[in-house]
């Protein structure tokens, strides 16, 4: 039998519900989503330093909105805490970006090994129109492939999802967030 007290935090903050069914179902649309647009950007031999890459912060961004969306309104009735709504998009990142990160592997070592070579082709030519010399440029690169294989950039790929996805989720949960009224109507 439920205390009232458990009844009350059930009347403030809503019925418990796991993140984690609509975090595993928003970070598998973002991973798929990011992992297709690369898919289709590498077969088109798009270059690397395209401003089309940029499409991709914008599927990132919409699976986190749409997730946390989701939540608040299927999950818990209409309304989210702004803590909630950052957990969630949080988690959505991070499954999004292990998704990612399996996807990362998969290319890197298996799919196309050159494709490390073209990165760092890239890295350099920006470099030097930056101004950077061919010693400074040789430098950074030499340093680079110390953390370019398919498992660092893996494991790089997971910790940088779950930082911007804490960024991106705390802009998003500001957004989104509806919290019941203590008192009064709502």
């Amino acid at each position: 039998m439920n205390s009232q007290f458990e009844k009350d935090s059930q009347f403030i903050n809503g019925p418990f519900v796991s993140p984690l069914k609509t975090a595993l179902k928003y970070g598998l649309y973002m991973g798929l989503g990011i992992i297709i647009f690369s898919l289709i950007m590498y077969t088109m031999s798009v270059p690397l330093d395209s401003k089309l890459y940029y499409v991709q912060y914008v599927i990132y961004i919409a699976a986190i909105w749409f997730g946390i969306k989701y939540h608040r309104d299927h999950d818990l009735g209409g309304y989210i805490t702004y803590g909630r709504g950052l957990g969630c998009g949080t988690l959505i990142a991070l499954i999004g970006g292990i998704i990612g990160a399996i996807y990362s592997v998969v290319l890197f070592k298996y799919i196309d090994p050159d494709l490390v070579n073209q990165i760092f082709a890239a890295q350099e030519k920006s470099m030097l129109e930056n101004g950077q010399s061919q010693e400074q440029v040789d430098q950074a690169i030499n340093i680079s492939k110390k953390f370019m294989t398919p498992v660092m950039m893996g494991t790089i790929g997971v910790v940088v999802s779950l930082f911007s996805g804490f960024i991106v989720s705390l802009v998003v949960a500001f957004i989104l967030k509806k919290e019941k009224a203590m008192f009064g109507a709502q």
